[in-house]
This record gives structure tokens, sequence and C-alpha cells, in this order.
């Protein structure tokens, strides 16, 4: 039995003109690759486990403990390497997949966010209060910089990480050209001047726009469009529905024309429902059209999503919602779904991108 503690993946950045929309797909939609799945539960098995489920057969083809936390994950991009990390072992972990030989090892450094950088093969992680760079190879310290509570993500020249934690302010970021990195906070302002509050960031490194969720001075949402090299708001765009509290995951697909994002909602209810609830978000960027991808009413129960993933073909959109691994066809104008694995809590989503044999 491999007995991993493992990582998350939280955080990027986007771009939208100048893009190749040529894109290497897989062969076919029936394709087996294996999805991983953090989660807790307290029936009928209390603790924490990772689910490694089939994405053919929708089985679950085995449950691996995970305590004493959660853990987050991330596949290295050939599937040979698991990234994982725990925060209450303080331990990040490279180890090789499926046969969890450990690669490197870090003690005392752990995140609940973890990235791969793979143009710089980097390894990014969030902490409650630092950011943590690491050498992919080796899991040694790059750099390590306090910040990023909440969000954190490199620019997409990677001179820059983007970060937010907690307070009001724009925006944060260090300038990885200044020796040491010099922390530095930048005003965001809409097209009429209105003050805007970072929370959420969206990037990639082979196109030329940030992406972001901000706040406005009255307590309203938005998809902001920034520019990464001065860092100014080019475009906002209203989201009808907030739920409070910001909390969850934005992945733009490699076509550079979507944008997907999700809020994970909030128990702290503000009006008699009991909870404000969660959406997952559709943006097409060249009609400029913001879609309600799933909420309660179209998923039938609550959508609490922390973690979104693509399948390798890039024909599906996984989320894990709060009690269920959902599956999201969104090849076609109407998207669908259904239900894979009836999961408690889910975290993290890890996708391995290799096929896997019967």
């Amino acid at each position: 039995m491999r007995i991993l503690n493992f990582v998350a993946l939280a955080i990027l950045v986007i771009s939208l003109s100048s893009c190749d929309d040529n894109i290497t797909r897989s062969s076919g939609e029936d394709r087996d690759y294996e999805i991983l799945v953090s989660y807790g539960t307290d029936d009928p098995d209390p603790g924490y486990y990772t689910y490694v489920i089939s994405s053919k057969y929708d089985s679950i083809l085995e449950k691996i403990p995970a305590d004493p936390d959660y853990e987050y994950l991330t596949f290295s991009q050939d599937g040979e390497i698991l990234y994982h990390s725990c925060i209450d072992t303080d331990h990040t972990w490279a180890t090789r997949w499926p046969d969890g030989d450990t690669i490197a090892i870090q003690a005392g450094i752990s995140g609940e966010y973890i990235e791969l950088i793979e143009d710089n093969n980097w390894i990014i992680l969030r902490e409650y209060s630092s950011i943590i760079v690491l050498d992919a190879s080796t899991l040694e310290i790059v750099v390590q910089l306090d910040g990023g509570k909440f969000s954190n993500t490199f620019s997409p020249d990677r001179s820059k990480i983007l970060f937010h934690d907690g307070s009001p302010a724009g925006l944060y970021y260090y300038d990885l050209t200044e020796s040491p990195p010099s922390l530095h906070e930048k005003d965001l302002y809409d097209e009429n001047n209105n003050s805007l509050a970072s929370e959420k960031f969206c990037t990639r490194s082979d196109c030329d726009s940030i992406f972001a969720i901000v706040e406005t001075s009255q307590n309203d949402y938005r998809l902001a469009i920034i520019e990464p090299d001065n860092l100014e708001v080019i475009k906002t765009i209203d989201i009808p529905y907030h739920a409070g509290y910001w909390q969850g995951d934005m992945i733009l697909h490699p076509d550079k024309k979507r944008l997907y994002f999700c809020n994970r909602g909030n128990y702290i209810t503000y009006d008699d429902s009991g909870i404000d609830p969660g959406i997952i978000y559709e943006y097409d960027l060249i009609e400029d059209k913001l879609t309600v991808l799933m909420d309660e009413e179209i998923f039938g129960g609550s959508v609490t999503c922390y973690d979104l993933e693509f399948s390798p073909d890039y024909n599906y959109l996984y989320a894990g919602v709060w009690s269920s691994l959902v599956r999201i066809n969104i090849k076609g104008k109407k998207p669908n779904h259904e239900i894979m694995a009836d999961v408690c809590c889910p975290v993290d989503i890890a996708i391995n991108p290799e096929l896997r044999e019967d």
C-alpha cells in the first residue's frame, strides 16, 4: 500500500491575444487515466484519505489513508512523479508514481496549495504566512518570502510573484528581478476609477494577461483583466452573485478562449437561507460572456467547490463539490455534468495525464 501525504493546486496566470489556438489533444473520450481526490470523512471510516479513480470506468481503484490531515497534490507533466504536501506533518515530497518510492523530501516545508511551474522546473507552495518556491528535482528552496496567506502565483514572464493575504489592499507582489526580491503594493482601479482589492489570480506563461477576482468598496465581486507589465486593470466583468467569501479555483482552457472559476460558498449566512451557495462559472473571452456553469439548482445540491481540473484531452472539467467528484462535459455548446463518485468534502484533485493500462 502506498502511504502518501499530498499537495494542492489553487492559482494560475493567464492571457488573451497573440496566443496559438493549436492544441494537442488525446485520441478519444474513452481514454482511461487516474484521478486523485484528497478528502476527509466522518462516516463510515473517520479520517483523511486519497481516492484513486479510473476516468473510464468511474470506479475507485484505491483508497489511501492520508492521516493526520488533508493531502495536497499535483503530478509532473509526464505523470511519473507525484508532488505532495501535508501541513500537519510539515513535509513536502516528490514520489514516483505509482511505485511510491521517495525521490526527494523537504522537512519543515509544506503548503495547502501546490503548483508545478514546468518551464522553470519549480514547485510553488503557499503556507499560511509565506510563499515558497522549490526546485522540482531536489525540493531545495529557491526562494522563501513573507505573505501569500490566501493566494499566490507568478506573472506570465516569471518576474513577479503576485499574492493576496486577506488585507483590503489592491495587489501585493514581489519583484524577483531585484536582489533580494522586494515587496511592492499596487493600487487597482476599474475603468471608472473605482478602487479594487485583489482576491484570486489566474495566469499562464504562454499568454499576455492576468486574470483576477477583485472586490469593490461596495463588496461586489468582479472578474478583472490586468496588464502584466504595469499591472493596470484593462477591463472588469461583473459577477452577478457572490457569497461574501471568495475561496475557490480559477483555470484557463488551453484554447485561451474560456476561463473557468468557482466560489466555494460560505457557511456564514447573510440571509435566512442558512448558507450562501457556491457557483462554478465559465467566461468566454471571445464573446465576452459570463455563464453560470453549475449552481445548486443545476446540480441539485450544494456546490461547495475548492478545486477545478481539466481532463488530459481538455474536453471535461472536474470539480470537487461538497459531496461528490463531478465531471462536466465542456465540449459542446450546452455543458452537462455527471457524478463520478460520492466523496465527502473533496479538497484537492490531481489528474495523471498518462493513460492507464487495463
